[in-house]
């Protein structure tokens, strides 16, 4: 049959000439708390997806333009390029479970904790070679009324 993908016409108990193929995602997972009152710096990943799941508490979420509570239970994913940030609303600790994938984002976590250990001004400037080395944009922008809105401490004051 022209245009078939299977070479034929497949019926009922015949296996089918298509093989697919399985792919194995590969990521990094880690825990992570969130005190109350707390937010992460919105940011935008241009080459990682990312899906967080509330193990408990809740989160609220901004992923582009969309707002939404993430209650325990539920997941967030954060696609690549797509600006987002979350935070704690609630007045426990809520603590999730994050999925970074491709996982070599995860160096970046521990290149960062050695900048921010270093004395002087130099911090600054390596931070944003380690944000462009990893392809990451910040959003220090959103902050303000985040933080007004939802009565969130600003992690960069």
């Amino acid at each position: 049959m022209k245009g078939d993908p299977f070479g034929s016409k497949p019926e009922l108990g015949q296996r089918s000439k298509y093989q697919q193929e399985k792919q194995v995602i590969h990521s990094r997972l880690w825990s992570l708390s969130i005190t109350p009152g707390s937010i992460v710096v919105p940011d935008t990943h241009s080459r990682e997806d990312e899906v967080t799941y509330v193990i408990e508490g809740e989160i609220g979420v901004k992923i582009g333009d969309q707002v939404v509570t993430a209650p325990s239970g539920s997941y967030v994913f954060k696609p690549r390029n797509v600006p987002h940030t979350f935070w704690n609303p609630g007045t426990r600790d809520a603590r999730t479970l994050e999925m970074i994938a491709p996982p070599d984002f995860a160096s970046y976590f521990e290149e960062l904790s050695k900048i921010l250990s270093e004395p002087g001004s130099s911090a600054k400037r390596k931070e944003s070679e380690l944000d462009e080395k990893y392809g990451l944009t910040n959003h220090p922008e959103w902050l303000p009324e985040l933080v007004r809105e939802y009565k969130l401490k600003n992690p960069l004051s």
